[in-house]
């Protein structure tokens, strides 16, 4: 595990592997870069890029420092992209894709390539009524201290039957969400789509996750020269 320090001080833990241009990775919520399927990702990348997989501030190893902002997690981007060489691509996961993209727009020619998987998006009318509520529940939740109903607050959202949500909820309280401020959905806020001179691919999920496709269909209209 090697670190590096952002421009607050705050240490963020990263890993690196490969061996090419530099790729750094961008999880969602809940997640550290070890977790899921990031791991064996990196590992399929690894033989055409330098891949560096890291814990944002607040998660896993590394630091944080309060109050949280996002412009605080840019920079922690911004470090890992100086640690690469100067520039790098991002590849970034559900809210992690809207951070990697809040990062391109600020970073500018440092991301030279911008990759978005399944990121949280949706014009459905009801989806934003939907949202408006998660954002109340949640707010009372974290307010309140049920942590539990928090992160089941959040796996409902996303689409997860319930009984699934309780259960994943009891693990997920343990020591990651325990080191994770309760900021990480403030991430995932619209905003307009740009990448620089480089166009963005957008990744929909699966067919299980419907709305990831209207999310894809919502960033393609807002960008001139998206690659899907």
């Amino acid at each position: 595990m090697n670190t590096v320090s952002s421009r607050d001080g705050t240490t963020i833990a990263y890993d690196r592997v490969g061996d090419g241009p530099a790729v750094i990775l961008v999880d969602g919520a809940l997640s550290v870069h070890s977790s899921g399927g990031k791991s064996e990702l990196a590992e399929l990348m690894a033989p055409h890029f330098t891949v560096y997989g890291y814990d944002r501030r607040g998660r896993g190893a590394s630091g944080d420092t309060l109050p949280y902002a996002v412009d605080r997690e840019i920079e922690d981007i911004g470090a890992l992209i100086d640690q690469a060489g100067g520039s790098a691509f991002l590849y970034g996961h559900s809210s992690g894709a809207t951070l990697a993209m809040h990062a391109a727009l600020q970073l500018g020619g440092r991301v030279r390539k911008l990759a978005m998987y399944e990121p949280p998006y949706n014009d459905d009318p009801d989806a934003q009524n939907a949202w408006s509520d998660y954002l109340t529940d949640l707010a009372h939740a974290l307010a309140a201290g049920r942590r539990d109903d928090a992160v089941a607050l959040f796996m409902r959202f996303v689409g997860t039957p319930a009984a699934r949500s309780m259960l994943c909820a009891r693990r997920l309280s343990g020591p990651v969400w325990r080191r994770s401020p309760p900021h990480w959905h403030t991430i995932t806020r619209p905003s307009s789509v740009s990448a620089g001179q480089r166009p963005p691919i957008w990744l929909p999920g699966c067919h299980l996750r419907p709305w990831s496709w209207r999310a894809t269909r919502v960033c393609r209209s807002c960008q001139a020269q998206p690659r899907r």
